[in-house]
Parts: structure tokens; sequence; C-alpha cells
């Protein structure tokens, strides 16, 4: 999921988010800006390490292991299993017309699609989330303003053995991506997507049929994108997992 979900869930899911649980409910996806792998913060062997090594240099940090859980648990239903069947919701609501119009939007191959397909999946439930509920835009910018960048970076340069400077880096940049767009609006969409195109996977856009291809998927989830997170909310995983 995108940002605002993953916030909706841990203020569902959780009686205190502070700002350490909201960063660290959306700080497994900064793997975007290469500082770390994706199976760094999604997976569960490098999780339980994390978790491990936070216990013991950063005791005043742990609150972020309750939001990186969070993030598992909502990626699990989107991407791995949902309603007792398999792949996740999000793998789960994507059609013929929406991998087409992908094809048509960026040049990749066939895998590359589909995982871009999910992504606009995601970016439909968020979408539809924010025209019913714009606190979780707030509470994202609030959160990063209040955290401690400084202390976050030495933690992510010490267990993943990177130099403090260029952690700041990383978390600035993506910072960038969770807030400065609006998120309400389908070409604050076209404007983000096409940016992460550039940055992460370094491949140019056509923004006619990105935005095309959000238009289909925003029609494809808004019908079930509050019953998605609802059966998400009351189903949270005992514990972390590996999310496909």
């Amino acid at each position: 999921m995108f940002f605002n979900a993953h916030v909706y869930y841990t203020t569902r899911v959780d009686r205190n988010p502070n700002e350490l649980k909201v960063v660290g409910s959306i700080l497994p996806d900064m793997a975007a800006t290469g500082l770390v792998t994706w199976d760094n913060l999604h997976k569960k062997k490098d999780l339980l390490e994390l978790f491990s090594y936070t216990h013991k240099t950063s005791l005043e940090l742990t609150p972020l292991l309750d939001g990186l859980s969070y993030h598992n648990s909502l990626d699990y239903t989107s991407h791995t299993e949902y309603k007792n069947s398999k792949p996740g919701y999000s793998y789960a609501s994507i059609t013929p017309q929406l991998l087409e119009l992908m094809k048509k939007t960026i040049n990749v191959p066939d895998a590359r699609v589909r995982t871009s397909c999910h992504n606009l999946i995601e970016a439909g439930v968020d979408y539809h989330l924010l025209n019913d509920n714009n606190d979780m835009a707030t509470l994202i910018r609030t959160s990063i303003e209040q955290v401690d960048k400084h202390k976050l970076a030495g933690l992510l340069s010490g267990y993943y053995q990177k130099t403090e400077e260029k952690a700041l880096w990383a978390l600035n940049d993506f910072f960038t991506f969770a807030t400065n767009y609006n998120l309400k609006d389908i070409d604050g969409w076209v404007k983000l997507l096409t940016d992460m195109n550039k940055y992460y996977l370094k491949i140019e856009t056509n923004e006619l049929y990105a935005k095309k291809t959000l238009e289909t998927a925003f029609e494809i989830t808004k019908d079930t994108w509050k019953e998605y997170l609802e059966f998400s909310i009351s189903h949270p995983l005992k514990e972390i997992t590996d999310c496909n």
C-alpha cells in the first residue's frame, strides 16, 4: 500500500500512534531510494534482526518497530493473501485492461508491468481513502516534522553499514515523496508516479496513458477499497512474515 493507507491502518490498530509509529509504518518503502533493498525491510529475517539491533542500541526508537510491523501486516493482505485467497488484494484486482494500459504507460518487461499495476491498485485505495478522510496526509507531514531524523539515520546507518550522511539523504528524499504531492487529485498521482518512475526505475512515463491507467485503477477499487482496509484492520498478522 501507499503512504496514507499504511498510516490509516496504524491509527486504527494502535491506541497511541505517535510520530515514530507513523514513520515506521511507511519506512519500508524507502527501498525506492536505493539505501536498502526491498527485502531488507519487507522480509521476516531482516526485520527481526533490525528489531533486535534497535533494542540493543536505540531503545528510544523502539516505537518505530511497531510501525514496521503494521506495514508488514497490511502488505501481507495487499500482496500475499486476502480473505484466505492468494494472491493479495492488489494483485488479485489487476485486470487485462489495466495491464494493457500500463504497457503503454511505461516501457518495461512484463514482470515489472504487473508490479507497477499492483502499485496502481494500491494508489486507488489511497486516493479513495484520502477523498473520504484527509486527516492522514496531515498526520504524515506532522509526524515527519516531529521525528528525530538524525537518530533515525544513525540507526539505519549502523544496522545497514551505510554512512549516516547517505542514510539521512535517503530519508529526506523518501519523505519528499510522502509529502509533496496532492494525492486527493489524479494529477497529483500522475506527477508522483512519473517522478518515482524516473527516480527509481530510471524510465520515462507517458503521462497521458498514466492518467488513463490511474482512472482505470480508481474505477476498479472504488467499490472494494473500504472493505479491503476494514478486513485488513480486523485480521492483523500475529507475527512478522515474508510478503511477496
